[in-house]
């Protein structure tokens, strides 16, 4: 494990030494690392007019849910003794984000924006809209990768 040392690492790469217990670490340090900067506190990514306990329930959940994602599909792809762990992942991130930005982000966003912005339910359906959002990415993901290494076995 390589935190500081970057020549040892690039060697490491080059040579393919690493192995997938480390890819786990880095990938895990590198979604804590960004939970960190996208807090409410730091970020504005929120709604201006949101209420501050709604992103930070928002913040938590999401957060609680793609570590845990990562904590799983580790598992599933055989631990450290799986291969290609971090190939698999954010293929497969990619791949669902993009999937289900066009079929749950949009209809959602469109739905919202018809009955929900700026009532007073407004909060509350972004924080359903988010914690959904993040649960099918966990499932959708994990599946996936329990798929693949069902069909690897």
């Amino acid at each position: 494990m390589n935190l500081w040392n970057i020549q040892k690492l690039k060697n490491d790469l080059a040579n393919q030494t690493i192995n997938q217990r480390d890819l786990f670490i880095y990938y895990l340090l590198t979604g804590i690392i960004a939970a960190f900067l996208f807090s409410p506190y730091e970020s504005n990514s929120f709604y201006y007019y949101q209420e501050e306990i709604y992103k930070w329930i928002d913040w938590g959940f999401t957060n609680i849910l793609y570590l845990l994602m990562i904590f799983l599909c580790y598992a599933a792809n055989d631990g450290k003794n799986g291969k290609n762990f971090l190939e698999r992942i954010i293929s497969l991130e990619i791949i669902i984000i993009i999937r289900y930005f066009v079929f749950f982000l949009i209809p959602y966003e469109i739905v919202h924006s018809l009955f929900f912005d700026g009532g007073i339910y407004s909060d509350l359906s972004n924080l359903i809209g988010t914690i959904s959002f993040s649960l099918i990415l966990l499932i959708r993901i994990f599946s996936c990768m329990k798929d693949i290494q069902t069909v690897e076995n």
